[in-house]
């Protein structure tokens, strides 16, 4: 599979790019009239498209072969997490779980949370820079920031939440099946000053499992890093 680009409507005889991937394409690759492009549009499906007509504003492209390609893992994986007071480490962590595969991103605000600001145009345009880089042609699917108290009731095969109180935590692997299989998870991770004992008492009276990442304590998007590559290990055991 060569380089992606994203076409948001690949369903029509013929297909145009433009806005940054165009510019792109022209400014930085000279795309040129007869050359081939694979394109997605995130969605799954993916399209060998050969470009006819180009300019600054625009690449008009004619479709040579479609396919539907599948995700490269058999479950669903869905990160909350609480959003650092610092954005740039946001934007890090949201690229480097989108390169390692999640299914969904839900940030959530908490009692400790220090965020000044979120760019949701920001973030979507991260998160299609990664999944083109690791080729992994399906956007996940990001979420509305919401508060802590709503994502207690969602309906997941397993709920899991970790912190840094010691008491009932076990290691995350110890709480996952032999196999994930189709199985839909939902891993809840702080803030730097990770969540208060009431939203601790609050997750496991809705079934949550209370997990911890290690001897290590980790920065929280070294966590959220930390814990999607730990899930998928799980599905090459």
């Amino acid at each position: 599979m060569g380089q992606l680009y994203f076409c948001e409507n690949l369903d029509t005889d013929l297909l145009y790019i433009e806005g940054d991937e165009c510019r792109h394409l022209v400014q930085v690759m000279r795309i040129q009239k007869g050359a081939q492009v694979h394109l997605i549009d995130g969605k799954g499906q993916l399209v060998i498209a050969e470009v006819i007509q180009n300019d600054k504003k625009s690449i008009q492209l004619k479709p040579i072969a479609r396919e539907k390609v599948q995700k490269k893992w058999n479950f669903n994986l869905t990160l909350a997490f609480v959003p650092t007071k610092n954005n740039d480490r946001n934007e890090w962590l949201i690229e480097k779980i989108v390169e390692i595969g999640v299914d969904q991103i839900l940030p959530i605000q908490s009692k400790h949370m220090e965020l000044k600001f979120w760019k949701p145009d920001r973030i979507e345009k991260i998160i299609k820079s990664a999944v083109k880089q690791s080729q992994k042609v399906i956007l996940p699917q990001l979420q509305p920031i919401q508060p802590f108290k709503a994502i207690l009731p969602l309906n997941f095969d397993y709920k899991l939440i970790a912190h840094c109180n010691k008491g009932n935590q076990k290691f995350i692997t110890e709480t996952l099946p032999k196999t994930l299989e189709q199985n839909n998870i939902l891993i809840c991770i702080g803030p730097e000053g990770d969540f208060s004992e009431n939203e601790i008492s609050l997750a496991t009276e809705n079934q949550f499992i209370e997990i911890h990442l290690g001897d290590s304590r980790l920065r929280a998007e070294t966590a959220c890093v930390f814990t999607t590559s730990i899930i998928h290990s799980l599905a090459y055991r």
